[in-house]
């Protein structure tokens, strides 16, 4: 695993390596850290650190995977 940061203004992750609504985790920003578990033709999968609300109120910082689908139309 290796530690790498956003380098683009946002990126949509994705709960499963499909492209579905209902499978949309997060939106990353430009700089938010992820680690890079797994490099395939069609996507990448992360490490990264998502917040729970609880029923309190309070939010607390966990740790989640997803996928980072690639591009149809680039390289």
């Amino acid at each position: 695993m290796t530690t790498h940061f956003i380098a683009i203004d946002l990126v949509k992750v994705y709960k499963t390596a499909e492209k579905k609504a209902a499978n949309l985790l997060t939106v990353l920003a430009w700089g938010d850290e992820v680690e890079v578990l797994e490099v395939k033709t069609a996507h990448i999968k992360i490490a990264l650190i998502d917040y729970d609300e609880k029923p309190d109120g309070s939010i607390l910082q966990t740790s989640a995977e997803g996928f980072i689908l690639k591009s149809s139309g680039g390289p």
